[in-house]
Formats: structure tokens, C-alpha cells, sequence
């Protein structure tokens, strides 16, 4: 009997340690479940946001106990006003002006949005947070130009923006000074040929800090007594001596210069080319200072110990690090609405010198064998752009497109009659006078209008005859841009591979050879905006302007001389000290100024700095994540 009593008490106290196992078991795993589903939860909230984000970049909302439907628990997102060191809390900095988090002071950089997202699911509770970038790695701004330093223009300056290269809108943007000083000049502007499409903002408190002469700024009166714009600092001499160990340089090669169904490519004007490719990289550095022809990324960065002299143009789609000066002339290219572009970080003082070609072709325009001639064919083709300008803000439907319509119309752009379609054959463009002299010999236009055919033909055989002339840089890159016009205008292509291959360039939003052509016969309406944005960034008064196009950030000065198109933003973010000998009435250029002369234009491009959608029209992702984990 008491052997009895003791096994049935020990079979109950064994079913209640087992009830107790499997009720321990139930509740570890469904507070397993319960925090798996709360980080998954979490996760969902920081994809919310950034679908908010990429309709809105200023979003601030947030979210309070939001739910799904058919999920268990809620999430939430708050946002703090301005910086914070609360670790539970969010902050967007898409403006510049919040760079605090509970990370520490500017942590932050402008574009960016540090996302803090908390889940609950039962008694669970997960966070996840997350820094995602709204301005595609650059540092994002709302003005062309933000320095620490005084803002020069002299000599035809133009200041404008657009939304997108593929819009032809124009948005009023302003440059932006961070002086605080009471001096007078602290901003020049020469009023006599400048054309800014906002205003000027600075700091400074003095009316007087900002002159401009009897220039009225589109955007109103100049702001004195503006908000200061911070930038996180950026480590540019740490960051290069990290890359010690990245890829040595490639060796310089002649560049290819694609398809040319012309009589020979005029090879000599052009610079051996540095290919920097993401397969053979995608990172390279540089022991020593760098002088290279034409530089080229192809999704790379370069990291230069030492200065960096580029002869040609940096272009592409990469970062470039210089730890001393960097001087650099430009892109001959005038496929300035391709997605590509270059953030370039320099130590030292940044100088961007065009060669004024536009002058140049004026000068030959103006003196040699039938000047005259190549005046007046220079000015006709200038025209046919602006009707070509025209005829774009016209098409509203693919019926006004194809073979025979739209671009390719003989006639049929504007009045009078008589341009011919791209493309066109001889005598309805540029032509050797004497075919016996060959391209020695003057250039006509025969055409009695003004003609496509004739800005196609410019392109073509206008370089056989710069040939002619002295040898120089600035004849040389002449020669490339005419040549550049010469591909991108080009016709005659249908139905080979090359056109479809420019159809497929276009599909990802690229202009290339052929492209204007392609796009309007096969009346792919929806590329319209690649033909407007390309038409919007070339302009026939700088004919002959080199293009950089991305971000220059600098922590000395930048110049800009000759001719040269900006096509991003300008940013000096000097170190504390820099400008201590600085005296703003000298000619000598200080740590934190710019300079802009001689034709140079500074084009700010909203979406290269702030939030797109997820995914824009041509596969370039909007909103991204750099960095995510959750506690």
C-alpha cells in the first residue's frame, strides 16, 4: 500500500514536471514566434517608410501602432524634431539641417534618414534601424552651389536647375554662402551678361555682404541672414590611406570611339583614355601625385595619394579621391542626360578649365579662307537647335513621331521650309566648296534654311576641316565635340543593329549614336524626355563647353573658367581655421570660395540629390538602404 502511495506520487510529481517541460516549451516557442514575427514586423516598417520617403523626401510622420491586416501586432516610427540622442527615435536630414543622432553630433549626412522602428507582437518587442540614402551617395543639397567661402561670377554665368535630365522644367534654385562675416562683397555677381534662376542666400547679416550690381535675381532679392548649411565632415585624407592596398592603375589606351560610317575618324585630336572597371576593381589607387589623358569609372572609385591633372574629362559613373589639387578640363560629350555621374572629393583646390571652343569656332568664323561661309553656317545650325527646341515642346503623341514625322520632318519643324531631316545627304549640309581640295579647302552651307541635315553634317565633315587648322587643345576638343554631334544625330540607321542597339541605350536612359533618330522613327514617345534633357543641357552660346557632371566637393577653393558646364552641384566644406588669413577684398582665392567665368554654367539636378521613387523609370534605384540592423 505505501509502495502504491509513493509510485502514484511520484507519477504526479513527474506529469507535473512534464506539464511544466511542455508549458515552458509552448511559451519559449511562441515568444520565439512572437519575436521572429515582431522583427520581420520592424523590418516591414522601415519599407513603409521608404515608400513614404520616396514620395516625399521631407517625410516626418511617422507611424503609431500601425497594423496589417490579418498579421498580429503593430508597428511604430517617430521622428524627432531636429537632431536627438534618444536611440528610440528617427531622424531625417534630407535637408541638411538635422545631423544629430544617438549615434553623436553629424552623424548624419545630408540626404540621409536614420529610420528607428519598433514592433510588438504579444509580449515581444523588436527595433530595427536603419540608414537609408535619398540622393544616390551624394551629399544632398537644395542649391547648385554651397561654400564656405565667397561666391565670385564673372562674364556669362548661368545659374538654373531641373528636376530630372529628362525634364525640361526649371526650378529656381539659389547658390549659398555659409559666411557669417559683417564685411561688404562677400558675394560679386558681374549683372552685365549673368542669369541666375533663383537668388543668392548667405549668413551674413549684412545687406551689403552680397553685391550684384542692378541684377535682379529671378527668385527675388538676395536672403541675407540665411541658415547656416552643415555638412557631416568627410574624412577624405583617412579615407584614401585606407585604400593603400585597392588595384593599381590600368595603362592608358586609345579610346574607342564606337561606329563611324564617315570617310575616317579623326583619331589625332583625341587623348589616350585611363578605363577603370568595376570587374577590375572596383577600387584603385594611385602612390603619387596623377596625370592621365581622358579618365573614365565604369561603377569605380580612384583614390589618388598626391594631386591629380586630368588633360581630358573624368566622366562616367564612380567616386574619385585626390588628397591634393585637382585640375581637369571636361567632357567633350553632349550626352550630358545619361544617369551617369562622378562624385569627385578633393583635399585641395579644385580648377575645371574649359577651352572656350565656342570662341574658338567664332574666331575661325571670323578671319581665314571663306570666313564668311563658316559664319553663317555656324549661326544657321544654331538656329535649327532652338527649332529643334521648339518641335520637342510640341509632340504630345506618338502619331507626331516615326519616319517622316516629328524630328525627321523635311520642312516640317518650323517655318520657312527647306531643313532637311537628320541626317541628310550632301548638299544639304556642311560640304568641301571643291571636292578636289578635301578638307583642306572651305565649308559651305547650301541648304537655303536652316537644316538638321546641316547640324548633323557639322559634325562630320566639320572636323576634316578644323584639321586644317593649328594645332592646338582647344581646336582638338572642337574636333571632338563636333564629332560628338556628328554620332548622336546621326541617321540612316533602319533596322540595323545599331539602331536597335541605340533603342536599347535609350530603354536605359542613354542617348547614343543614332539615338535622336532612332527614338523618333520608332515613336518611342515615352524617351521623349532623353531628347528634351539633352536639348535643355546644350546651348549653342557654349557650343564649345566641356561638361563634369555629378558632385565636386572640396575642402579648398574651386574654379571655373572657359566655357564650362556643371551639370550637379558645387560643395567647399572647409576645416576649421582654413579661412583665418582670408581677406574677401584681394584677388587671391581663399579655402571655401568659388569662382565661375568666361561662360560657365552650373546646372543643379534636383534628383540627383533627394529621394525618387523606388525605382525610377530607367532602373536607377531611388531610396536605398546603407546600413541596417536591429536590437
Amino acid at each position: 500500500m505505501i509502495v502504491s502511495l509513493m509510485f502514484v506520487s511520484l507519477l504526479m510529481v513527474m506529469m507535473g514536471a512534464l506539464i511544466m517541460v511542455v508549458r515552458n516549451k509552448l511559451f519559449q516557442s511562441q515568444t520565439y514566434q512572437n519575436q521572429t514575427a515582431a522583427l520581420y514586423l520592424a523590418e516591414l516598417a522601415v519599407s513603409d517608410a521608404m515608400v513614404e520617403l520616396g514620395q516625399d523626401p521631407s517625410w516626418t510622420a511617422g507611424f503609431t501602432n500601425k497594423t496589417v491586416s490579418g498579421v498580429d501586432g503593430a508597428y511604430s516610427i517617430e521622428f524627432a524634431s531636429g537632431g536627438t540622442s534618444d536611440p528610440n527615435m528617427s531622424v531625417n536630414n534630407f535637408d541638411g539641417q538635422s545631423s544629430d543622432t544617438h549615434l553623436g553630433q553629424r552623424t548624419l549626412q545630408p540626404g540621409q534618414c536614420l529610420l528607428v522602428a519598433t514592433a510588438e507582437v504579444g509580449r515581444a518587442r523588436r527595433t530595427v534601424e536603419a540608414v537609408v540614402d535619398m540622393g544616390g551617395g551624394y551629399l544632398a543639397t537644395d542649391a547648385p552651389a554651397v561654400v564656405d567661402g565667397r561666391i565670385v561670377m564673372e562674364g556669362k554665368v548661368t545659374v538654373g536647375g531641373v528636376s530630372s535630365l529628362r525634364s525640361s522644367d526649371d526650378l529656381q534654385v539659389n547658390l549659398h554662402s555659409n559666411l557669417a562675416d559683417s564685411d561688404v562683397d562677400l558675394v560679386v555677381i558681374d549683372d552685365s551678361d549673368v542669369r541666375i534662376s533663383g537668388t543668392v542666400s548667405i549668413v551674413s547679416a549684412n545687406p551689403a555682404s552680397v553685391s550684384i550690381g542692378g541684377y535682379s535675381p529671378e527668385g527675388g532679392a538676395p536672403l541675407v541672414g540665411s541658415p547656416e548649411k552643415n555638412f557631416p565632415p568627410i574624412d577624405i585624407l583617412g579615407t584614401v590611406t585606407s585604400k593603400s592596398g585597392a588595384a593599381s592603375l590600368p595603362a592608358a589606351t586609345p579610346p574607342d570611339l564606337g561606329i563611324n560610317p564617315s570617310a575616317g575618324v579623326p583619331t589625332a585630336a583625341y587623348l589616350d583614355q585611363t578605363l577603370l572597371t568595376h570587374s577590375g576593381g572596383p577600387e584603385y589607387y594611385s602612390s603619387g601625385s596623377l596625370t592621365v589623358g581622358d579618365l573614365k569609372l565604369e561603377s569605380a572609385s580612384l583614390y589618388v595619394n598626391g594631386n591629380l591633372t586630368v588633360n581630358g574629362a573624368i566622366e562616367g559613373s564612380g567616386a574619385v579621391w585626390v588628397t591634393g589639387t585637382t585640375e581637369f578640363r571636361g567632357s567633350s560629350k553632349i550626352t550630358s542626360s545619361t544617369p551617369d555621374r562622378v562624385a569627385l572629393y578633393s583635399q585641395g583646390n579644385v580648377k575645371l578649365e574649359g577651352f572656350a571652343g565656342g570662341n574658338l569656332m567664332q574666331q575661325y568664323a571670323a578671319s581665314g579662307p571663306n570666313s564668311a561661309k563658316i559664319g553663317e553656317a555656324w549661326t544657321n545650325i544654331e538656329l535649327a537647335l532652338d527649332d529643334m527646341k521648339a518641335k520637342a515642346a510640341t509632340i504630345t503623341t506618338p502619331e507626331e513621331m516615326g519616319a517622316g514625322n516629328g524630328f525627321d520632318q523635311s520642312g516640317g519643324i518650323t517655318t520657312p521650309p527647306g531643313r532637311s531631316k537628320i541626317g541628310a545627304g550632301a548638299g544639304q549640309g556642311f560640304d568641301p566648296v571643291d571636292p578636289g581640295a578635301g578638307y583642306a579647302g572651305s565649308l559651305t552651307f547650301r541648304d537655303p534654311g536652316r537644316s538638321f541635315g546641316g547640324y548633323h553634317k557639322m559634325g562630320e565633315q566639320g572636323p576634316q576641316w578644323l584639321l586644317a587648322r593649328d594645332d592646338t587643345p582647344g581646336r582638338n576638343f572642337l574636333i571632338r565635340r563636333m564629332f560628338e554631334l556628328y554620332k548622336l544625330n546621326y541617321g540612316g540607321l533602319d533596322g540595323s543593329d545599331t539602331e536597335l542597339y541605340a533603342l536599347a541605350q535609350a530603354n536605359a536612359g542613354r542617348l547614343e549614336f543614332g539615338g535622336i533618330d532612332a527614338i523618333n522613327d520608332h515613336s518611342r514617345i515615352e524617351r521623349l524626355p532623353l531628347i528634351k534633357g539633352h536639348l535643355n543641357t546644350f546651348n549653342f552660346d557654349h557650343a564649345g563647353s566641356s561638361y563634369f557632371q555629378g558632385q565636386i566637393y572640396t575642402k579648398g577653393y574651386m574654379e571655373s573658367d572657359n566655357d564650362v558646364t556643371i551639370i550637379g552641384s558645387v560643395v567647399t566644406d572647409i576645416e576649421a581655421g582654413a579661412r583665418a588669413a582670408a581677406d574677401p577684398h584681394d584677388s587671391i582665392l581663399d579655402p571655401g570660395d568659388v569662382i565661375f567665368r568666361n561662360g560657365s554654367r552650373l546646372l543643379y539636378v534636383q534628383d540627383f540629390f533627394y529621394a525618387r521613387p523606388l525605382v525610377d523609370a530607367d532602373g536607377t534605384p531611388g531610396v536605398r538602404v546603407l546600413a541596417w540592423y536591429s536590437r
